[in-house]
């Protein structure tokens, strides 16, 4: 777990390379859907925080082990009463244990998730991305981003490194921590509750070794439902939910 929180730590100075390893993209079929609204029948998750509600985009088509595990446990009740137990301030905030420190978790098989990388999916703001205690892999713990600083210094260090124009385009207008790149598996979107995500992110520390809030957060509860248009109470573009319309 600490792996993960001191990656996490790095966001605004730590660039993923794309020339450590293969990597090649075909841009021309990439497909930024985060920043798409939802559409009828998406599987969808609703966290409920003592801060407000996070309604979320989950792509079992590109990551399908890791929204399995995410989606069984949330019916489960698994995630239900559990602490934030970990936030990178203004960058993002950790949940998903089943112990207060963060220390714990758990997976269906009982085996650890490998990463499931997509093309389509970056780590933008509002991203809900896995983590877990084993470098390249993730269980049932998971991060929401919140963002960096997309500034033209950094836009440029995306080129350099071979970020494809597409996903630089994403996080200029969308935000995000570009550092996080092929490092954990994105495998949903927030459509609503961005400003739910910036609160928490802004809630002091204890102490910069553990992340631990000095406020206690809690995820009431997690519900996997289908998207529809027809109940919602307001706009996939509104401009407090939506990716499309931030930054």
């Amino acid at each position: 777990m600490k792996r993960a929180i001191s990656c996490i730590m790095l966001l605004a100075v730590m660039l993923f390379a794309v020339g450590c390893e293969t990597v090649s993209f075909d841009e021309e079929n990439m497909e930024m859907v985060q920043l798409n609204p939802p559409e009828d029948g998406q599987q969808i998750a609703i966290i409920t925080t003592t801060k407000g509600v996070i309604e979320a985009v989950l792509y079992p088509e590109y990551c399908p082990n890791t929204v399995e595990n995410f989606v069984q446990l949330a019916n489960e009740g698994f995630y239900n009463n559990q602490k934030v137990f970990a936030i990178e301030p203004s960058n993002a905030f950790m949940a998903g244990s089943d112990s207060d420190t963060g220390e714990s978790a758990k997976t269906i098989t009982g085996k650890d998730i490998k990463n499931e990388y997509h093309e389509n999916l970056w780590p933008l703001k509002g991203a809900l991305c896995s983590i877990g205690t084993r470098e390249g892999s993730g269980d049932s713990r998971y991060f929401f981003v919140n963002t960096v600083q997309i500034d033209p210094v950094l836009e440029s260090e995306m080129e350099k490194n071979g970020y494809p124009q597409k996903a630089i385009d994403a996080f200029v207008k969308a935000g995000g921590a570009p550092s996080l790149a092929r490092q954990y598996t994105v495998f949903g979107q927030a459509y609503e509750g961005l400003d739910v995500i910036e609160e928490i992110t802004k809630i002091g520390i204890e102490d910069e070794k553990t992340k631990v809030p000095v406020e206690e957060i809690i995820i009431e509860k997690i519900e996997i439902s289908t998207y529809k248009s027809s109940e919602q109470g307001t706009s996939p573009g509104n401009e407090s939910s939506s990716v499309d319309d931030v930054n």
